[in-house]
C-alpha cells in the first residue's frame, strides 16, 4: 500500500527536522571545544535550549522501571529520540572532526577565532535582551552574572593530574557549564588544567590508554548533565524570567574571554579584519535566528 501524500509530506518534514537538529548539534558541539562560547547558548540561539533541558531531564528512575517493564512506547516518547539523536550525534560529530581544527585555529589564529565567537556571543545577547522583562529583580540578576562570569573567566588555570578519577570529576563539573549560555564548558576544563589532557585523548580516542578516559569522562558528564539539567528545568518554570536574565549577564561576563583585541599591532588592517569577523558572527546569529523562525512558521502552517 503506497503512502499517501500527507504521509509523505509528513515523512519529509521529519527528515528535514532531523537533518536540521544535526546541524544543530554540529555547531553545538563546534563551540563546546572553544574555551569561552559555551553550546548552551548556541542552543538558545537556534532556539532549542527550553527543550534539550526538558528532554535530559527525563532521563531519571521512571525512564528505567519503563524500560524494566518493556513499555517501549512510553519509553521512547520519554526519551524523545527524534530530537536527542540527530542532536547528539550533530554535537559528537562536532567535537570529534572539529578537535583537531579547532586546537590549530587557537594556536595560530586565537584572536581571529575569538573575534568570531565574540560576534556570535554578542548578536545573542541582543536576542535575548529583546524579551528581558524590565524590574529591579532581573536587572539585580543581569548584573550580577556579568560580574560572577567576568571575574570567573579571568582566572588562572590550576593543574590536575592525569587520572581516571581527575577526568570523572572534571567532566561532572564542566558538563553543567557546556548547557548554561555564559559559561564555557571548555573553559572550565582549561581552569582545571584538563582542556588540553581531554583535547589530545579526543583527537585520538584509541590510542593508548585514551578508550578509558574517554568513557570516565563520558560517565561523568553523563551523571552531571542529567543532574543539574533538572535544577535548571525547575527554575525554567518557576523563575523562567529571572533565570533568563541571569543568563544574559553570564553571556555578558563571558565577552572578557573572548575580547579579540588583545596582544594585537592595533593596524588598520588588524582592527579592521577583527571587526569584520565580529559583524560576520553578529550576522550569523541573525541569519540562524530567521531561518529558525521561519521553519517554525511553516511547519504551524503544515
Amino acid at each position: 500500500m503506497k503512502p499517501s501524500k500527507v504521509e509523505i509530506s509528513k515523512q519529509g518534514l521529519n527528515w528535514q527536522a532531523a537533518i536540521i537538529l544535526f546541524l544543530k548539534g554540529f555547531f553545538m558541539g563546534a563551540a563546546d571545544v572553544i574555551p569561552g562560547v559555551s553550546g548552551g547558548t548556541i542552543a538558545l540561539i537556534v532556539g532549542i535550549y527550553e527543550e534539550l533541558i526538558d528532554t535530559i531531564s527525563r532521563y531519571d528512575g521512571q525512564m528505567l522501571t519503563l524500560l524494566w517493564q518493556r513499555k517501549w512506547k512510553a519509553l521512547f516518547q520519554r526519551m524523545n529520540l527524534s530530537f536527542l539523536m540527530p542532536l547528539g550525534l550533530g554535537i559528537l560529530m562536532a567535537i570529534f572532526s572539529l578537535a583537531k581544527l579547532m586546537t590549530y585555529l587557537l594556536s595560530y589564529h586565537e584572536s581571529l577565532t575569538y573575534a568570531v565567537f565574540f560576534g556570535l556571543i554578542l548578536g545573542s545577547v541582543f536576542l535575548m535582551a529583546r524579551d528581558f522583562q524590565k524590574n529591579l529583580t532581573n536587572l539585580g540578576l543581569l548584573i550580577f552574572g556579568a560580574v560572577f562570569t567576568f571575574g570567573l573567566v579571568g582566572l588562572l588555570p590550576m593543574e590536575t593530574p592525569k587520572t581516571l578519577i581527575a577526568f570523572f570529576t572534571s567532566a561532572l563539573i564542566a558538563i553543567c557549564a557546556m548547557i548554561l549560555p555564559g559559561i564555557s564548558g571548555s573553559f572550565i576544563l582549561l581552569l582545571l588544567g584538563k582542556y588540553k589532557q581531554v583535547m589530545e585523548v579526543v583527537k585520538s580516542p584509541f590510542a593508548g590508554d585514551h578508550i578509558w578516559f574517554v568513557l570516565v569522562f563520558a560517565l561523568g558528564a553523563l551523571i552531571g548533565i542529567i543532574g543539574f539539567s533538572k535544577l535548571l528545568k525547575w527554575l525554567l518554570r518557576h523563575y523562567h524570567n529571572a533565570l533568563f536574565a541571569f543568563l544574559i549577564g553570564m553571556m555578558l561576563g563571558s565577552l572578557r574571554k573572548l575580547w579579540p583585541f588583545t596582544g594585537i599591532d592595533f593596524s588598520i588592517g588588524s582592527i579592521a579584519g577583527r571587526i569584520f569577523l565580529m559583524l560576520i558572527g553578529l550576522a550569523a546569529v541573525y541569519l540562524i535566528y530567521r531561518a529558525e523562525n521561519y521553519r517554525t512558521a511553516k511547519c504551524r502552517s503544515n
